[in-house]
């Protein structure tokens, strides 16, 4: 006797329900059908031989080994549009001692670029990383003219060991003395502070030195000192506009104030005394210059007198003579001054006529 089909419920038979069959999900790294790579499969190409390939997923790109002559690279390769686009990963390192990167590295490497493509979207990835390399390289570049421009970039004291060679390529009677208070007020007394880049120098540094120079009871030297470190910036700041200046020394300064500008000279100390030596007291001064210790050169005696029988003439101006300046007849010393704006000589019959002790000192 036939069975009859039983009805449920819901109208539909028993042989009408079926099971839906579902494919299980894809694993990691194999899509589009490819197996993951190993090492075998990279080490066994041969040069000129078809790419091997590693999907890293759906919209993922993949990983892709080359291998040209003895070396095999690997590359991530994304689709851009119809167009396949290639970046290069690394050489693939065949053995332990060989250079390059292992499959693991390189596969790491080509899942972090398919992230960074992620990212970056819509931008194409690869113009992404060629603005990226433009960047750096630009980074690179402005850091090495930074160091450049530190080195070159004078200190206190090369500012002033370049205004006094400046001074001696002047020919400038100042030259020594300039050079010798500098060294002397300046550079050994503050080695750190000579040693700052020149535009890191401010007022308070400059009032340090002055400073110092009072407390030790060098008044009248201190506005000398003040005075020189002030022509000094003024040089350097000309100096760093000066091609002739960048060739001979290599050093710029970049100073866009002079700290000394703010710093009162020390008026006190540059009075002139009124009081002047009596006759007694030039007469005692002009006999017992014989009679001083043996120890003194007796030509510093005689430059003494030539000096007191010179009306008192300075010796700086006395050494600028030559002997074509003395008219022994005339009894007549003529003087070349070049101080002034521009240094330009004056010449001119400074003094009347010598005093016969002073003609017999000369000669």
């Amino acid at each position: 006797m036939p069975t009859r089909p039983r009805t449920c419920t819901n109208t539909c038979t028993y042989f009408q329900l079926v099971q839906v069959w579902e494919p299980p999900p894809k694993r990691p790294g194999r899509g589009d059908g490819m197996s993951q790579l190993k090492d075998p499969d990279i080490k066994n190409m041969k040069p000129g031989s078809k790419s091997k390939v590693e999907s890293l997923g759906k919209s993922r790109g993949a990983l892709v080994f080359r291998k040209v002559a003895d070396t095999t690279t690997g590359y991530y390769r994304y689709w851009k549009g119809n167009q396949s686009v290639f970046i290069k990963l690394g050489v693939y390192k065949a053995t332990s001692k060989s250079a390059g990167f292992t499959l693991a590295e390189l596969r790491k490497k080509a899942l972090d670029m398919a992230a960074i493509r992620q990212q970056v979207a819509p931008q194409d990835l690869k113009e992404y990383l060629e603005q990226q390399e433009r960047d750096r390289q630009q980074q690179e570049k402005d850091r090495r003219l930074a160091i450049e421009r530190a080195e070159a970039m004078g200190s206190f004291e090369d500012l002033l060991q370049s205004y006094v060679k400046n001074l001696y390529r002047l020919g400038r009677k100042t030259a020594r003395e300039v050079e010798t208070s500098l060294t002397t007020h300046v550079i050994k007394a503050f080695p750190e502070l000579s040693k700052r880049k020149a535009n890191d120098i401010c007022v308070d540094d400059i009032v340090s030195i002055i400073r110092k120079m009072l407390a030790e009871g060098t008044t009248t030297r201190c506005n000398r000192v003040r005075t020189f470190i002030h022509t000094a910036f003024e040089f350097g700041m000309k100096a760093d506009n000066d091609p002739l200046h960048y060739v001979e020394q290599g050093k710029r300064f970049h100073i866009q104030f002079n700290p000394v500008s703010a710093i009162p000279r020390q008026s006190q100390f540059e009075r002139v005394k009124e009081r002047t030596l009596t006759n007694e007291e030039l007469k005692d001064f002009w006999e017992s210059i014989d009679t001083w210790p043996t120890g003194e050169s007796p030509l510093y005696r005689l430059l003494l007198k030539v000096m007191v029988a010179c009306f008192g003439n300075r010796p700086k101006q006395l050494t600028a003579c030559s002997w074509k300046d003395v008219d022994f007849r005339a009894r007549t010393l003529t003087f070349i001054d070049s101080k002034g704006k521009g240094a330009r000589p004056k010449k001119g019959k400074r003094c009347p006529r010598l005093h016969r002790k002073a003609v017999l000192g000369l000669v």
